[in-house]
């Protein structure tokens, strides 16, 4: 595997900027998939720096077309993920592609929370109340399919792509390109909340 043999901690910091900058570009891509589908069926929505508003889910629109604007934000984030992957494979010192593969994934982090926790209430024995509104779950729940299934599918994405892309790394840069990446990850989202472009904050949609 060719890699550059400089301090593993110079490349984390480069791979911590990246991080921060391609999250953001993610987070949006991944509400343009959102905003795609009622945009294209003709539904009012409105696009937002980290949302959407409007569509199918607040149009009473048929189960189909909330499952299709649901899941295409994922769906958005699973290609950015796995294109960045197979650019890493390729050439590891590709720093940004790394950070492309794993910062649209990183938002599987939040089904895999859910996941968990429903695991933790059925060992339990505990009755799990909650009403849970993220979009692997509105997309399962729209669709028709146990949202534990979707969730499953989704954590075994995010483990299996971490798993291979530390497979990919030179062993003396894992931890440090971990920590790079959990940084620029929180960075990169911190930024687009309090950075985001007016004009896109107050985009019209249609």
């Amino acid at each position: 595997m060719a890699q550059a043999k400089s301090d593993p901690w110079i490349a984390a910091a480069k791979l911590a900027f990246l991080s921060l900058l391609i999250m953001p570009l993610t987070v949006l891509i991944h509400e343009l998939g959102h905003f795609a589908v009622p945009f294209l069926l003709g539904l009012p929505a409105q696009l937002h720096p980290s949302s959407i508003s409007g569509g199918a889910e607040l149009n009473k629109a048929p189960g189909w077309m909330v499952a299709l604007q649901t899941g295409a934000g994922p769906l958005a984030s699973l290609l950015m993920s796995l294109a960045g992957a197979a650019l890493y494979g390729r050439d590891p010192r590709r720093l940004w592609a790394l950070a492309l593969a794993i910062c649209p994934a990183s938002r599987f982090a939040v089904t895999t929370t859910y996941l968990g926790a429903r695991l933790l209430f059925l060992l339990e024995g505990r009755f799990y109340a909650a009403h849970p509104n993220f979009d692997e779950h509105n997309f399962a729940v729209a669709s028709g399919l146990p949202p534990l299934l979707v969730a499953a599918a989704a954590t075994l994405f995010l483990f299996g792509l971490i798993f291979w892309l530390l497979r990919r790394t030179e062993r003396r840069r894992r931890i440090p390109f971990a920590l790079a990446l959990a940084a620029g990850i929180a960075a990169g989202a911190t930024l687009l909340v309090t950075l985001a472009p007016p004009v896109l904050a107050s985009f019209p949609g249609r």
